[in-house]
């Protein structure tokens, strides 16, 4: 995901900012899902052991059934118990491809699967009209903005000048979409003391 304003990051660099692990963790207990797949990610940067990279091309991989063989190897060995939340795909696409990866993730949505992405918080500009309200099931809001990180996915991003939200297309989705805010610094106390979600 990249800048939106005043961006001093090179071209190269600006679809390539990576989710941290607190966003993440965030995004995990505030929806109940645990994921299993990052449907848009490179090595360093992806969130899930198993992830769509660049040269696989997330448009044409089938998602359920890569999710599915995900599920079915985790349930073949003995050392190792499905989560017990539910499964979803993780998603942080590129900035100036997010359109098409949310109606990828709306798409998916009506053939079963649920994805959570997260993207710029914009709720007036026309893409948010036409692909996000009354066709996501949750857009959950934070109190401030998220950090990312660079392209080696461990050096934080400086001065990220934009908000964030978590965006989730569920296949449970009945045509109005809920707005939830929450406080990060209380949803951290939550997730330490293991009570969040």
């Amino acid at each position: 995901m990249a800048i939106l304003v005043n961006s001093s990051s090179k071209a190269e660099e600006k679809n390539r900012w990576g989710t941290t692990w607190r966003c993440m963790n965030h995004a995990s207990a505030l929806t109940g899902y645990s994921f299993m797949l990052d449907a848009c990610a490179e090595k360093a940067t992806a969130k899930c052991a198993n992830f769509i990279g660049p040269e696989e091309n997330a448009f044409n991989v089938d998602w359920v059934n890569k999710l599915s063989t995900i599920e079915q190897g985790i349930s073949k060995l003995n050392v190792v118990r499905m989560p017990i939340k539910p499964t979803a795909v993780w998603c942080n696409p590129p900035f100036d491809n997010k359109q098409e990866f949310i109606k990828e993730c709306d798409r998916y949505s009506k053939l079963g699967l649920t994805t959570v992405m997260l993207l710029p918080w914009e709720r007036t500009t026309g893409w948010w009209r036409d692909l996000i309200k009354d066709r996501a099931s949750r857009v959950f809001v934070p109190d401030g903005r998220y950090s990312f990180f660079d392209i080696d996915g461990k050096t934080q991003k400086p001065g990220v000048n934009f908000s964030s939200c978590f965006v989730e297309f569920s296949p449970r989705h009945f045509n109005i979409t809920e707005y939830v805010d929450f406080v990060r610094s209380d949803l951290d106390r939550k997730i330490k003391l293991g009570v969040a979600a």
